[in-house]
């Protein structure tokens, strides 16, 4: 699987997915968990990226379920990132450090994406999270992003606030 995850990721899509279309029934003959769940968490991209979201999400389900029974904690991660449960999962945990890096990292991807308001979404819910954390180094860094959101939107005034505190915090760090 792990060619069709390269194709994908190199835009080849329809290769890419047919290929993992292909890995997929195999792994699923020859009862390879870890393959499987590979497969599972590749999969999904290449049909979203498609337009074929609809198709992405029984295979994140079945790929979750596999990498719980199986312990594959590193594949457990990163299907619930995509099926957008990682940042609730790491809370659940408490894990904040994740759920704040997740809110930042999706707030940012979603401003190379000119997405502004969903950037802006994500990156408040990482200060709202980051402001309870011990060190000053997770806030400092979604205050920087939440800036240039504001800055995007022509909110000057916000993005001077998000900036003056974000400086304040990087000098204590």
């Amino acid at each position: 699987s792990n060619l069709g995850c390269i194709a994908l990721s190199t835009g080849r899509l329809v290769e890419g997915t047919q290929y993992l279309e292909t890995v997929l029934g195999q792994v699923r003959a020859f009862g390879q968990p870890g393959s499987l769940v590979e497969a599972l968490a590749c999969l999904p991209g290449g049909y979203h990226w498609q337009g074929q979201s609809a198709r992405s999400l029984p295979l994140l389900e079945e790929g979750i379920a596999v990498a719980r029974r199986e312990g594959l904690g590193f594949w457990l991660g990163n299907l619930l990132f995509f099926a957008g449960q990682g940042q609730r999962h790491s809370q659940e945990a408490g894990d904040m450090f994740t759920a704040i890096r997740l809110a930042n990292s999706l707030g940012w991807i979603h401003h190379e994406l000119y997405d502004f308001e969903t950037a802006l979404s994500y990156d408040k819910q990482g200060v709202e999270m980051a402001r309870g954390f011990p060190w000053p180094e997770p806030l400092a860094n979604v205050l920087v992003n939440l800036g240039f959101d504001h800055l995007a939107i022509g909110e000057l005034a916000a993005a001077r606030l998000a900036f003056a505190e974000a400086d304040t915090l990087v000098g204590r760090d």
